[in-house]
């Protein structure tokens, strides 16, 4: 495990660097595409842990971003950064104990990362490779159960196919239920 005072003498971004290389190589560490697949993926973790935002929020945002023209990636990472800073404020969360803690625990889980990567679409950072002709609602509760039944028996992963599974509810039955009786 990566000493915290020598990853803040060091800097952050470097010892990402570092570990990145460690666990993936450079053909993944540099693919730039799955690297953005990752952050957007981080980040909507994060505010699915958020009161109100839900995913129908994150779409329409999705639309309103890239309606609008693109912008510069060194802005733009400030703006990534500053907004960050922001709503860890909001949360009470410190940012850089967060992303200190972060790194050191993956540091930990090397070769279960290599696994769950072995498993994945070649340049993507989702579990099966996109394919729009499953709706939404069939993949999250596909995502959610592998996740359940392959990695993560979490309170918080069986909340998320719990959760996953209710857009089914009133269409699929339980076994023992009387035809019908499903509303």
């Amino acid at each position: 495990m990566t000493d915290t005072r020598i990853m803040l003498a060091s800097g952050f971004q470097v010892e990402v660097d570092r570990w990145m290389d460690a666990c993936f190589g450079a053909a993944i560490k540099d693919d730039q595409l799955e690297r953005g697949d990752r952050f957007i993926e981080e980040a909507l973790e994060l505010v699915q842990t958020m009161s109100g935002f839900s995913a129908e929020r994150a779409l329409a945002l999705v639309d309103y971003v890239f309606s609008r023209p693109v912008g510069e990636p060194f802005q733009e990472v400030g703006g990534v950064m500053v907004t960050l800073a922001a709503l860890c404020n909001t949360a009470n969360l410190d940012i850089h104990v967060a992303a200190v803690t972060e790194l050191a625990r993956v540091w930990t889980k090397i070769e279960t990362i290599r696994a769950k990567q072995a498993t994945k679409p070649k340049g993507s950072a989702l579990p099966v490779a996109p394919n729009n002709a499953f709706p939404p609602d069939v993949q999250r509760l596909v995502i959610a159960a592998r996740i359940v039944a392959f990695e993560d028996q979490s309170a918080e992963a069986l909340r998320e196919l719990d959760q996953a599974s209710e857009a089914f509810a009133d269409r699929v039955p339980w076994e023992d239920e009387p035809e019908g009786a499903s509303s």
